[in-house]
């Protein structure tokens, strides 16, 4: 018998677990085991999943029997049944029918989106190649009947994944940290760092042709996807061509002598062509107000027609905005606040984030909390740039929310000063609230200062550092790699995920470690 006969009868006999536990010990094979643990635990999880796609299977079968229902109506009968216009469907009082079985039971689903946090992306061809070359996500889809869906289906399966499932992961994630014994939850360091979108360093000259050519791009193609007339090209492609060129100039020029002057001839000229093009392409998008009003499209087209008619109208509008400030800017020397300029084409939640003297990134800054053993209970982010004194006590509340245990001792570095917070802190019951730097010692009275609790507490600030360090060099969160607030806030998750179920099985080998040698001696 061949050796790959004899693998493929073994990986046959073997329950899923059962083939990670038999493959090679790595990272990857400890998260799946810890994230396997916490499932069996919590199979509330498994439930919530197949829910998720169960509904994102819904609403795909609301919108087909939509459109059947539009051709139905748009088709001549032979005689009319007096039926009236049909209800709106709604996805959640369907039922789906027995049909092909899924590529992805709930259990795989789970098990890849933890590879998901582990490996950044289910959609690069880095990753997928990974995925596909991995003995240990064979054997185990080979044990459970299934095999690796092609990288569209994967992506399909796991962005039907709700914010509620995935918090609930969360949650039972440090309850399965408490009641493991790994950690008790009761000191933790806060501290914030600055990530970057996945988008390029915004300029209004480099901005002003993508904007547009996205514009013109979509408005191009409405004859070839909708079967009407889309917008002509005319002058724009070699407008767009000379706005290229014009912010090659104007990024060379920098930093030459008497560079002002040129590069404010450079701006005027830019300004000038972008308002044609605007203007041009807002005459053409009147044209199709018609069609996009009282257009009647299949309902998935006309979905996609209303989407793709609001880019146009959206790219537009920023470049009129973009033209504005550019105007103030070069010809006034008026500067807006960095919250009312345009950052970024492709992800306009994205922020203009300075911590400090370190760099200036286009990103977001997420707030993380770690407990004693290193684990991250809060990993919270929101939009634009907030000031972190303001964010110390909603996350230490949702630390408790989540643990369900009050922390004896919460540090933090001077960035979170505020003598509200501290007091409104310590009335909760925290017994050391301890905010480093000269403006932590400003809010703390001498006596508290000195005590070796406190002392203890600044020393061990530093650790949250740590965990920073491992989520941008270990984890790759240096770089989002999704764009909008709802996506990266799910890369967060996973991420933290991935990270917090690779601590969970260092955690207790050092355990157990330290178990052997106290047996030993």
């Amino acid at each position: 018998m061949s050796g790959d006969m004899k693998q493929l009868m073994l990986t046959s006999c073997m329950t899923g677990p059962d083939a990670i536990l038999a493959a090679p010990a790595t990272e990857l094979r400890d998260i799946i085991l810890e994230g396997l643990a916490i499932s069996a635990a919590t199979p509330e999880i498994f439930q919530l999943i197949c829910g998720d796609v169960d509904l994102a299977a819904k609403k795909e079968k609301a919108g087909r029997l939509a459109d059947q229902r539009w051709l139905e109506k748009t088709t001549p009968a032979l005689f009319e049944d007096g039926s009236g216009d049909d209800p709106e469907i709604a996805p959640g009082k369907l039922s789906l029918q027995t049909g092909r079985a899924r590529l992805l039971d709930d259990e795989a689903i789970f098990v890849l989106y933890l590879c998901r946090g582990h490996l950044h992306s289910t959609t690069t061809p880095n990753a997928m190649d990974r995925l596909s070359d991995s003995v240990l996500i064979g054997e185990y889809l080979a044990a459970r009947g299934m095999r690796l869906p092609a990288r569209t289906t994967l992506w399909s399966y796991l962005a039907a994944i709700s914010p509620a499932t995935r918090a609930s992961i969360d949650l039972a994630t440090v309850r399965h940290i408490l009641g493991e014994g790994l950690d008790d939850m009761s000191q933790v360091a806060i501290d914030s760092f600055s990530v970057k979108a996945d988008s390029a360093w915004p300029t209004d000259s480099g901005l002003l042709p993508k904007l547009l050519g996205r514009a013109f791009l979509v408005g191009n193609r409405m004859m070839e996807r909708f079967g009407i007339r889309g917008f002509t090209g005319g002058c724009v492609p070699g407008w767009l061509k000379q706005l290229k060129s014009l912010d090659f100039s104007i990024s060379c020029n920098c930093g030459k002598p008497n560079s002002r002057s040129t590069t404010e001839k450079l701006y005027l000229e830019v300004l000038e062509i972008a308002t044609k093009i605007v203007e041009r392409l807002a005459r053409q998008l009147e044209t199709l107000e018609p069609v996009w009003s009282g257009g009647d499209f299949m309902p998935s087209r006309q979905a996609r027609f209303e989407q793709e008619c609001g880019t146009v109208f959206d790219c537009l509008g920023q470049a009129v905005f973009l033209c504005e400030h550019a105007r103030e800017r070069i010809c006034e020397g008026k500067s807006r606040p960095a919250a009312e300029k345009v950052l970024s084409v492709s992800d306009r939640t994205a922020a203009y984030i300075k911590k400090g003297a370190r760099e200036a990134v286009v990103g977001y800054k997420p707030q993380v909390l770690r407990t004693g053993n290193g684990f991250i209970t809060v990993a919270e982010l929101l939009p634009g740039n907030p000031a972190d004194s303001g964010r110390l006590l909603p996350v230490v509340t949702s630390h408790i929310d989540q643990a369900g245990v009050v922390p004896s001792r919460v540090t933090g570095d001077d960035g979170y000063s505020c003598a509200a917070t501290r007091n409104m802190l310590i009335r909760m019951g925290i017994e050391v609230v301890s905010i480093s730097g000269s403006k932590g010692r400003k809010i703390t009275s001498d006596e508290e200062w000195d005590s070796e609790p406190y002392v203890q507490a600044r020393s061990a600030r530093s650790a949250v550092e740590s965990v920073i360090w491992v989520l941008r060099h270990n984890g790759g969160l240096y770089r989002f790699s999704r764009r909008g607030l709802d996506a990266v806030r799910a890369e967060l998750q996973e991420r933290v995920l991935a990270y917090n179920l690779s601590r969970c099985a260092l955690v207790r080998r050092r355990k157990a470690a330290a178990t052997s040698c106290m047996a030993a001696a």
